[in-house]
């Protein structure tokens, strides 16, 4: 995951980031389809395990990526804030709907069945799906949030006040 996320400014100049997004959000369904599929074998949910990383890590690097370039400089940071919050409540809503599934029909004492496993983890493979036609459907804002960060120039900025 980390590693693509690093790849992901070189990436970014050949795919646009939307399509970056939208291609995560796919191999992540992927690779819990697989998982799913197959998992009888530690190498079969390597593989597995490995296609969801890179899935996430071009999601959530591109979404940063996305995020920055959609907000003016002075907003950068509330943006991004909004992002991870909206990130960890997510997760939280994620974490309730699998309990919920796996967990939710098991009397006290019982396992649950590998189905209802089965049933969470390719609703989150859906999710997945969904997410990614969601990031390629809406489509960005006409006025350009790059155009409207403020230039700085010598008068404006100390540092390059100094310089100068």
């Amino acid at each position: 995951m980390s590693s693509v996320g690093f790849a992901a400014g070189a990436i970014a100049r050949v795919i646009p980031l939307r399509v970056m997004m939208a291609i995560g959000g796919l191999l992540m369904a992927g690779g819990v389809v697989l998982a799913v599929i197959e998992h009888s074998t530690l190498v079969a949910l390597a593989i597995s395990g490995g296609v969801f990383g890179v899935g996430i890590g071009l999601a959530y690097a591109s979404a940063a990526s996305i995020i920055v370039e959609s907000v003016p400089a002075d907003r950068t940071g509330i943006a991004t804030g909004v992002n991870a919050n909206l990130r960890t409540i997510g997760s939280a809503i994620g974490s309730a709907f699998t309990t919920a599934v796996v967990f939710g029909s098991v009397a006290t004492g019982d396992s649950p069945a590998f189905d209802r496993y089965a049933v969470a983890w390719l609703s989150i493979a859906g999710a997945a799906v969904v997410a990614a036609v969601i990031v390629l459907a809406v489509r960005p804002r006409r006025g350009d949030a790059a155009a409207e960060r403020p230039s700085e120039t010598s008068e404006e900025s100390p540092v390059f006040a100094e310089a100068a």
